[in-house]
């Protein structure tokens, strides 16, 4: 699963096949579809699993008191990311390819992004409530505009390096000031 989610998010869902993953681990293929009959059900078990980490890594940011201090942190994952391969987030990735996936992988993914959003919004309304961000017209479109905009910079970075998340993460900020 590990070479499946760096594939991912590395070359796309549809750019790997089970012969690419046997070669990588050293293992027949065989071995591969005893745990995961078809691609579809690999590609839905990483997405699970990502989820998973992910919503873990922001549950251990429940301790930290500052939203202004999530918010940094929460960026800081997408460049950790990125810094590990040039890979983007699991969800961008099977984002493109979502005409292409099964009906279940697509709610995983369109699941992620909600998680996502709620747990921006929240942050955001502690971080005015806190006085840490300034007042917002629209809290949910500010935090969908935020993870856009972090996702975008992924991608954008294998343009050139990652200091495009950096630089989104920067301006989010500064926009975000009260």
């Amino acid at each position: 699963m590990d070479v499946a989610e760096e594939l991912i998010q590395t070359q796309g869902c549809n750019a790997f096949s089970y012969r690419d993953l046997s070669e990588r681990i050293g293992i027949k293929t065989s071995s591969i579809h005893y745990h995961f009959n078809t691609k579809k059900d690999l590609v839905t078990a990483v997405m699970i699993r990502y989820h998973e980490t992910f919503l873990e890594q922001l549950d251990v940011l429940k301790s930290e008191d500052s939203p202004k201090k999530k918010f940094t942190i929460y960026i800081s994952l997408f460049v950790k990311t990125f810094r590990r391969g040039r890979r983007i987030c699991l969800c961008a990735s099977l984002a493109s390819d979502l005409e292409a996936l099964p009906e279940d992988t697509c709610h995983l993914v369109t699941h992620f992004v909600a998680a996502q959003e709620r747990w921006l919004s929240e942050i955001l309304r502690q971080g005015i409530d806190q006085g840490e961000f300034r007042r917002l017209d629209d809290i949910n479109q500010t935090a969908r505009n935020v993870f856009y905009t972090l996702q975008g910079a992924m991608l954008m970075a294998r343009t050139s390096s990652v200091e495009r998340i950096e630089d989104a993460g920067k301006w989010i900020l500064t926009v975000l000031k009260p």
